[in-house]
């Protein structure tokens, strides 16, 4: 028995789409929760930084949150769909190399992430502030690494006996 399945382009828009709206909703969390630890921890010394255009950053990330991260649960729904009626459809070779790849920019984005808080920590933020930075990053960005690897595991073809 063939247990070969082609990825046809539907397959891999799909799967690309996916990949896409988790970025864009996971890096504006983020940057959403970092003003609002701004303005919740507000730095005196860097105030002038701030003003009216934080207010619009918050507007705009909400925005792109209110859009992106539901096409994202969109997205997943219609792949369990189509999982559901075509179970050899978690093997495509184009879905593992798109969740090794989530899950390879989520590793990425820890370091880089850590780097530019360190740096934003040496610049003299304040410590309140740069750890819940910290600590959002990782949290985020961790559920979904543990959420990626989780479904890679579930995508063992169980041995017939």
């Amino acid at each position: 028995m063939d247990t070969k399945i082609k990825t046809t382009p539907k397959d891999f828009f799909l799967h690309l789409a996916m990949v896409v709206t988790l970025f864009v909703s996971v890096i504006t969390f983020i940057m959403l929760i970092s003003n609002f630890i701004d303005l919740a921890f507000p730095d005196l010394v860097r105030i002038g930084d701030f003003g009216i255009y934080q207010d619009s950053q918050v507007r705009v990330q909400l925005s792109i949150l209110i859009i992106f991260f539901p096409a994202y649960l969109l997205t997943m729904w219609y792949l369990g769909k189509e999982y559901k009626i075509e179970p050899l459809k978690r093997l495509l070779t184009s879905r593992k190399w798109m969740i090794y790849f989530i899950l390879f920019v989520a590793f990425m984005a820890m370091v880089v992430s850590l780097v530019i808080i360190m740096n934003s920590f040496l610049g003299g933020e304040l410590f309140k502030a740069f750890t819940l930075k910290i600590l959002t990053t990782m949290i985020v960005v961790g559920l979904v690494f543990l959420y990626y690897i989780k479904d890679l595991k579930k995508d063992k073809i169980p041995s017939q006996e």
